[in-house]
């Protein structure tokens, strides 16, 4: 897969949490999908180097750590075998690893044909 080019530059405008954590670049016109990720389980770096593993399912008080990107820009989005890093201008950083029960992460942007789900390790669509 590679470089997601599209989601470089673009601010962070929301985060919202419930049994997922999406980070919104732009809720979209009614009726139309916005962009934005959505993910589950995830390590969360910090600008310091501070690593939390987060399950905003069964811990979605952790994923407060995730504000910190409120506002901040993406400076490089990529994958690579399934796993999402994103890159923000503050120096935090957001990686999420495939999953072989269910998609791990989902990313929307009008750019791309469709949204993208990470499957796990021998998956179809998998590199690995």
């Amino acid at each position: 897969m590679g470089e997601f080019s599209v989601f470089d530059g673009l601010e962070v405008e929301q985060v919202w949490v419930w049994y997922s954590l999406r980070l919104v670049f732009d809720l979209g016109p009614p009726g139309e999908p916005g962009t934005y990720f959505d993910v589950t389980e995830f390590d969360f770096v910090e600008s310091g180097g501070t690593v939390h593993r987060i399950n905003v399912e069964t811990d979605p008080v952790a994923a407060g750590v995730v504000l910190a990107v409120l506002h901040r820009r993406v400076s490089r989005a990529a994958v690579t075998e399934w796993t999402l890093t994103l890159e923000f201008d503050s120096g935090a950083r957001q990686v999420c690893q495939p999953d072989e029960r269910w998609e791990a992460w989902t990313a929307q942007h009008p750019e791309l044909s469709t949204a993208i789900y990470s499957g796990g390790p021998g998956d179809p669509g998998s590199p690995t």
